[in-house]
C-alpha cells in the first residue's frame, strides 16, 4: 500500500487511522481506532512488494495472534487492504527502547529487568 494515499481519518478495513506511530523498511505503523474494540489499537500496514509474500505475512500474523504472553503485543487480526497485508496489534503507549537510551543511562536492574522481559517474549515465540 502506498504511504501517499494514507492519512488521519482513512479507513483501512474497520479501522480509522488516527495517527503515524513509525515508519521501517517494510512498512508503517499507525494508530487507529477500532469501533468493534471500542478502542486505539496499533494498525502496522506492510510494504510488499512481492505478492507472494502476502499469504506469508498473513500467517505468521495468524501464528502471532496465537502467543499469549504479557511481554508479546497481542494480534488482533491479520487482514489485506488493498493487496497489502495489515497486523491490528495492541497499542502500547510509550516510547521505543531508543528514545530510553538516548533519554539516559540505565541502571544495572533496569537492564536485567528490560531482557529479562525481552528472553521471555522470545520464550512465548519460540513455544
Amino acid at each position: 500500500m502506498s504511504d501517499d494515499v494514507l492519512g488521519i481519518g482513512t479507513r483501512v478495513g474497520d479501522y480509522e487511522l488516527i495517527e503515524p506511530l513509525g515508519r521501517g523498511a517494510t512498512g508503517m505503523v499507525w494508530t487507529a481506532w477500532s469501533p468493534a474494540r471500542g478502542q486505539v489499537v496499533a494498525l502496522k500496514l506492510l510494504r510488499i512488494i512481492d505478492p507472494s509474500l502476502v499469504d506469508r505475512a498473513l500467517r505468521e500474523g495468524r501464528v502471532q495472534a496465537r502467543l499469549r504472553s504479557d511481554h508479546v503485543v497481542a494480534l488482533y487480526e491479520a487482514f489485506v487492504h488493498r493487496r497489502s497485508p495489515v497486523l491490528a496489534m495492541e497499542y502500547v503507549a510509550g516510547g521505543t527502547l531508543l528514545d530510553m537510551l538516548q533519554e539516559r543511562r540505565l541502571s544495572f536492574l533496569e537492564v536485567d529487568e528490560l531482557a529479562h522481559g525481552l528472553f521471555e517474549g522470545l520464550a512465548a515465540a519460540h513455544e
